[in-house]
């Protein structure tokens, strides 16, 4: 029989579909971490509205708490792009999430010891906002 005749044995094609990004362990992983760190993040800017609502009894500094978590994305949306096509994706993902992770603690123990005042919780979010929009560029083009 001639070689040439023969076909080379090809692996199973991935379905095609909408679900056959589900089929990359790397998306699966970030699906799954992004999952738990989106539902905290709504749960926190809850807690932070409720917080600011109690110490002010003011809509609008309550209101301007999201104001401050997105602050910072017109500013380092482009910049961070840059350095999410230029630096380790990864590392900025691990960065930016212990720093998220130092600013909650600051802000636990700020609201256990009862020490809490608005400039804490807006400058807070201001950071974690910052925190996010350098991270959030890495997060959606590390899936390869």
């Amino acid at each position: 029989m001639n070689r040439a005749m023969t076909t080379p044995s090809v692996a199973p094609a991935k379905p095609p579909g909408p679900f056959s990004v589900l089929f990359n362990r790397n998306f699966r992983i970030l699906w799954i971490a992004g999952l738990f760190r989106f539902h905290s993040r709504w749960m926190e800017m809850t807690v932070l509205v409720w917080i600011t609502l109690e110490l002010t009894n003011s809509y609008l500094l309550a209101g301007s708490i999201g104001f401050f978590r997105m602050a910072a994305m017109p500013i380092l949306g482009l910049p961070a792009g840059i350095m999410a096509d230029r630096l380790n994706r990864k590392l900025i993902i691990v960065l930016t999430e212990g720093i998220n992770a130092a600013f909650s603690i600051i802000l636990f123990i700020l609201v256990a010891s009862g020490s809490i005042q608005f400039w804490h919780i807006a400058a807070l979010t201001l950071a974690m906002g910052t925190s996010f929009v350098v991270s959030f560029p890495s997060r959606t083009s590390i899936v390869q």
